[in-house]
Order: C-alpha cells, then sequence, then structure tokens
C-alpha cells in the first residue's frame, strides 16, 4: 500500500507540474482584462518605445545609456479595462492592442498601443473575438 501512495503522488506531482510549464499561446482577438487596481501592464503608444524598453530589460548597461520614456506616451492599464489583441510581433512576444477604457473620456485618445506579451500573465482571459 506504501508503494502504492508514493506512485500516485509522483503521478499526480508530474501531471500538476508539466501543466505548469505549458506556454501560454496568445492569438490576435483575445481579449484580456484587469481586474486588480495595480496590474503592472504599461502600454506604449509607440513600437520604437516598446522595442527599446525590451531590449533594456534585457541589456546590462549603465545609466549612460539610458533613455526615459515620457510617460505622456504610455498608459498604464486600470482596473476594468480591456484589451484586444491586433496583432502579433515579433514572435508573438510583443503586441499592438486595442484598448477598451472601463471609464470612458470625453477627450478623443488613440485606442491603438504596443504591450509586451509577459505582462498578460497580470491579466484574466475574457473571450476570443472571431471578427
Amino acid at each position: 500500500i506504501r508503494m502504492k501512495q508514493i506512485i500516485l503522488l509522483l503521478t499526480i506531482f508530474s501531471l500538476a507540474s508539466s501543466s505548469l510549464a505549458e506556454d501560454v499561446t496568445y492569438k490576435v482577438g483575445d481579449v484580456y482584462q484587469s481586474k486588480k487596481h495595480t496590474s503592472f501592464v504599461l502600454l506604449f503608444h509607440f513600437k520604437q518605445d516598446l522595442f527599446y524598453e525590451m531590449r533594456r530589460s534585457h541589456e546590462t548597461v549603465g545609466l549612460s545609456g539610458y533613455r526615459e520614456i515620457d510617460s505622456r506616451h504610455t498608459y498604464d492599464l486600470e482596473k476594468g479595462d480591456k484589451i484586444v489583441l491586433l496583432e502579433s510581433l515579433k514572435d508573438a512576444k510583443a503586441f499592438r492592442v486595442a484598448l477598451v477604457k472601463k471609464k470612458k473620456k470625453k477627450i478623443k485618445e488613440s485606442p491603438h498601443y504596443f504591450v509586451q506579451s509577459e505582462n498578460f500573465r497580470h491579466l484574466v482571459f475574457t473571450e476570443h473575438l472571431t471578427e
């Protein structure tokens, strides 16, 4: 009986670890929503700023190589905001997205942004749009 319990525990552990190790694939048309006030998802107005940030996060350069990105060209996702994946960039490491804000503002802003796909883990998948 003891051996059966050990085999059962090993089987359960291997199944659980394999399901956690799977890579999530993001597809154009997926809709994600921020459920928390602090979602750690930063949207960029310009593709170049996103790519610069992606390069900078993997490099170890001193302050001489640092460039400040203007906060007017970024948007922090707020609770209730949704993003729709429109276009895959850099082998799905980044996406062009449409922002659907929970709070509607009278000021006309561009709804298209760029975001790094590794930040999607802070969001909740809600639906997949077919068109």
